[in-house]
């Protein structure tokens, strides 16, 4: 097995110092290159085409723009978001992009080699505080809302499949229902969760998943 190809995005020595600390005792993960500005970056990813790029957009270095270059350029690398932007908005932009790993830079080691590790599986993973802010709402307690008993075993594997990334006709095939079917089921999860959007739902599905994990 090859090792994860990793290229470091991050301006500020002791963050680069800290996540070399990490990761520099794991066989299965290779750091190939550090970039301390955009530019650099973007040089990296066409000569070390990495797996893995571990990038914090919210600094003057880098920015939002930077994620959709990477993405733009290297459709098959994957970003893993280590920052201290709370900024619901701009979180929500860049996982609009494709990001699927993202985390606070006050989060452990355990979940950054966790998230790494999820991203190499093509599984998404944020931390927790990350899920707190993108599932905030103005009106309601998404804790409450969110009992995973009010919902089907049916509802439940829908909501396990579209948090993995499965569109509604990939849902149906692999479910052997029809497109219909699925959407009338994702309304009624949507209902229950009372939330108002299919990315809440994928949200409330990746969090769920990882708070099984933990148990498990």
């Amino acid at each position: 097995m090859h090792p994860i190809s990793i290229v470091i995005a991050e301006s500020h020595y002791l963050v680069r110092e800290g996540l070399k600390s990490i990761l520099k005792d794991q066989p299965h993960f290779q750091i190939v290159g550090e970039a301390l500005s955009e530019d650099q970056l973007l040089r990296l990813l066409h000569r070390q085409g990495p797996r893995l790029v571990i990038i914090d957009y919210h600094e003057p270095a880098f920015g939002v723009l930077s994620i959709k270059k990477i993405f733009e350029s290297h459709p098959d690398t994957q970003v893993l978001i280590i920052t201290s932007d709370l900024d619901r908005e701009r979180i929500l932009n860049v996982l609009r992009f494709g990001v699927k790993g993202f985390l606070l830079k006050n989060c452990d080691k355990a979940e950054i080699l966790g998230a790494i590790k999820a991203l190499e599986r093509n599984e998404k993973f944020f931390c927790n505080k990350v899920l707190d802010i993108l599932l905030d709402r103005e009106m309601g307690n998404m804790e409450e809302a969110c009992e995973p008993t009010q919902l089907s075993e049916r509802e439940s594997e829908i909501v396990a499949l579209m948090a993995e990334g499965l569109n509604a006709q990939q849902i149906a095939d692999k479910l052997s229902l029809s497109k219909h079917t699925i959407y009338t089921h994702r309304k009624n999860i949507m209902k229950k969760l009372k939330v108002s959007s299919a990315a809440e739902v994928i949200l409330y599905g990746i969090q769920t998943a990882q708070e099984r994990s933990q148990v498990e």
